[in-house]
């Protein structure tokens, strides 16, 4: 009896560092305030694909997540979940702490990327973000 309770807390703490992080559902992309199309595309990333939203009016609507929920999006065939885990790693562990707004995004037309997890939504500055994201920015701006 005492073997299975040793190898049953063995089991438990395995268990728990065995961690899947960011498995939910986000919300990443990149946005331009003067451009004349595609200004804004919004992936959405989970484990079933990655669909993209390239109306252009993500922002504008206040429903914009249902957007992916009565649409779906377009599927991106060429871009996987798991081509974004690796960048998606690289984001804070702690989102809740940053502001919603990370530097200046777009305020010289260098555009902006959007993130959107854990309902936390922020909008980084893509040229010169702070150095919790810079890693997450380069890597996500070499993707696409």
């Amino acid at each position: 009896m005492k073997h299975y309770q040793i190898a049953l807390i063995l089991l438990i703490i395995n268990a728990c560092n065995h961690q899947v992080p960011y498995s939910d559902t986000i919300f990443l992309g990149y946005y331009c305030g003067e451009c004349a199309k595609n200004c804004a595309i919004i992936y959405k990333i989970d484990r079933t694909g990655v669909f993209a939203d390239t109306t252009d009016s993500f922002f504008s609507n206040p429903d914009r997540y249902d957007y992916f929920s009565l649409h779906q999006g377009a599927e991106v065939k060429d871009l996987t979940y798991s081509d974004f885990e690796s960048i998606i790693k690289l984001l804070p562990d702690n989102l809740k702490k940053y502001p919603g707004i990370v530097g200046c995004p777009n305020c010289y037309d260098q555009c902006g990327i959007f993130i959107s997890y854990k309902g936390k939504d922020i909008r980084l500055d893509p040229v010169s973000p702070s150095d919790d994201f810079k890693e997450f920015s380069k890597a996500f701006l070499n993707l696409l």
